[in-house]
């Protein structure tokens, strides 16, 4: 006759060959999409560079809204001297402005960064229009793309 005893369970502890295999293939999933953006800085520093553009376009409409009539203000973008800024004229010729938070322009672009075309120079009147009533489309590094409209918006993509 058997006999009725329960055979003790072992108590097992770790994990399956699946769960190993599974946290690994996780692994290298997050280790190929994270890796490259730790490792590249050239994607940053264009997107950065793109967004101080379009900040410094934008800063350039309201210093001629705020200036009025009087001040011819524009947005210069230079590839040749590495540079951009802005520059107001009120009669006496052009002079560079401070930057929003006090830096002087003209900025260096940061390396490794170069726009088409390259050289930009973006007028603007009064109401914060361009005055060549005309879109004028900026390219950097051939793959982000900026656009200041003819009404003075700046923004990200084409015009």
């Amino acid at each position: 006759m058997r006999s009725t005893t329960p055979i003790p369970k072992r108590a097992y502890s770790g994990f399956t060959l699946v769960e190993l295999i599974a946290v690994i293939i996780v692994l290298g999933i997050l280790a190929a999409t994270i890796t490259p953006r730790l490792t590249q800085r050239g994607g940053f520093d264009e997107r950065v560079f793109l967004d101080e553009l379009i900040s410094t376009a934008r800063y350039a409409q309201q210093q001629a809204m705020m200036r009025g009539n009087n001040f011819v203000v524009r947005m210069i973008i230079d590839n040749a001297a590495g540079s951009y800024g802005i520059e107001v004229d009120d009669g006496g010729g052009f002079q560079w402005i401070n930057h929003a938070n006090t830096r002087a322009f003209p900025i260096n672009f940061p390396g490794g960064v170069a726009t088409a075309p390259g050289s930009v120079a973006v007028t603007y009147n009064a109401l914060g229009h361009v005055t060549t009533n005309s879109a004028t489309a900026v390219t950097v590094n051939g793959a982000q793309n900026f656009c200041i409209q003819a009404t003075g918006y700046a923004h990200r993509g084409g015009c």
